[in-house]
């Protein structure tokens, strides 16, 4: 049986470390319930199995307050349980519990991603990338990016091309082009929407008759 070398608090966990070189990670709430100190033997089997009877609750709570402050994906939500010590069991309950009540839906939150994102000028390969990132399946993704209106994405586009033609020191007109371009790339803007969009901008900026 080991025993317990050092307990030390993390954010939302307390990590322990034990004399045969293993450690565990303990949320916070259940080592204030049943709190380790530097020599008590520690029955490992037993805590396991304390803390998949008593971590359920404490986990949901946790989830809860999480999602609270903005909407998550699935998996940052059994993240953020993992970084705090809940065993899979757990996480897995805790996530079919919240999407059987509607609190965790990846569909609806790529969506909503996708419409915020697009709102701040954003193409659809850097919001498709984003949530990927966020680990929604690449299903769910081209979904939600099919609804981005290819319209809007060319306006959004040539606005952002019209500011760096504009406003651009280069002296070289290739440079500037090249400069757009890029930058609209890393933005997430398709090629063909880039090569509109500059095209457009540099005809509307090299227009001595247009509105100013």
């Amino acid at each position: 049986m080991p025993t317990v070398l050092s307990a030390r608090k993390r954010q939302g966990a307390v990590k322990v470390e034990l004399d045969d070189g293993s450690s565990l990670c303990i949320p916070a709430p259940l080592f204030r319930e049943r709190p380790l100190r530097k020599g008590d033997d520690l029955d490992i089997c037993d805590h396991h199995d304390w803390m998949r009877e008593r971590g359920y609750g404490f986990a949901l709570d946790a989830a809860v307050a999480y999602l609270a402050a903005r909407s998550r994906t699935t998996r940052e939500v059994e993240a953020r349980l993992e970084r705090t010590g809940y065993d899979d069991e757990t996480r897995n309950r805790v996530v079919a519990r919240l999407t059987q009540s509607g609190y965790l839906n990846d569909a609806v939150f790529a969506e909503q991603w996708t419409r915020s994102r697009n709102s701040r000028a954003l193409g659809a390969r850097r919001i498709a990338m984003e949530l990927q990132q966020k680990g929604i399946d690449r299903a769910t993704v081209a979904i939600a990016v099919l609804q981005l209106d290819v319209e809007n994405q060319l306006r959004n586009a040539t606005m952002l091309a019209q500011k760096i033609l504009s406003h651009s020191r280069e002296k070289d007109p290739r440079a500037i082009l090249r400069k757009a371009q890029a930058s609209l790339a890393r933005r997430g803007y398709s090629w063909d929407i880039i090569r509109a969009a500059v095209e457009s901008a540099n005809t509307q900026t090299d227009d001595p008759e247009r509105d100013v």
